[in-house]
């Protein structure tokens, strides 16, 4: 099983201060995120134009956002 709760922060990629990560994954988005992934772990922050998100690579860490705790978090 693969802790969910954390107090640190998400590695966060890189990226465009305006336009964040938007460029890169528009490319080829399954190579951004799989990228990501290796790279930077399981949970990482990335941000596109003003918005913020953390790609969830775990079966756990999907499970306790989407099922488990969903109320909690926002996936607009």
């Amino acid at each position: 099983m693969v802790a969910v709760a954390s107090s640190r922060a998400a590695p966060a990629l890189p990226g465009d201060p305006i336009l964040g990560h938007y460029r890169l994954m528009r490319r080829d988005p399954l190579a951004f995120f799989v990228r990501a992934r290796e790279r930077h772990g399981d949970v990482v922050a990335m941000h596109f134009g003003s918005i913020k998100a953390h790609l969830l690579s775990h079966p756990d860490h999907a499970r306790h956002v989407l099922q488990e705790h969903h109320r909690k978090y926002s996936k607009e």
